[in-house]
C-alpha cells in the first residue's frame, strides 16, 4: 500500500522503511506450539507518514492474540548498516 500510496510499483526502488512506533496486544488465548498459524493484516488508518494496522494471529481456526501496530516511514539511514565498523 506505501508504494501504492507513493505512486511506484511495489518493490520498486529506493526501498521504503518504516518502523513500529506504538504496537498493543491482547492476549485472548495461549497460542498452541507445532501447529501452522494464521497471520492476517489490514490497513485501517492511513496518515501523513504513518500506517495504522489491525492484525489477528490464530491458529486452528481461533484468533488467540489481536494487535494494533502504528507503523510510521523513517529514512533508509536508520537501517543502513555500517559494516566497514565491523
Amino acid at each position: 500500500m506505501a508504494y501504492r500510496d507513493a505512486g511506484r510499483e511495489p518493490g520498486s526502488g529506493p526501498d521504503l522503511h518504516y518502523a513500529t512506533a506504538r504496537l498493543a496486544l491482547e492476549y485472548l488465548r495461549p497460542t498452541p506450539i507445532g501447529v501452522e498459524l494464521e497471520l492476517t493484516a489490514r490497513i485501517v488508518e492511513h496518515r501523513e507518514r504513518t500506517y495504522v494496522l489491525s492484525c489477528e494471529l490464530g491458529a486452528r481456526g481461533k484468533v488467540c492474540v489481536r494487535a494494533t501496530v502504528d507503523a510510521v516511514a523513517v529514512p533508509a539511514s536508520w537501517i543502513a548498516v555500517d559494516h566497514a565498523a565491523n
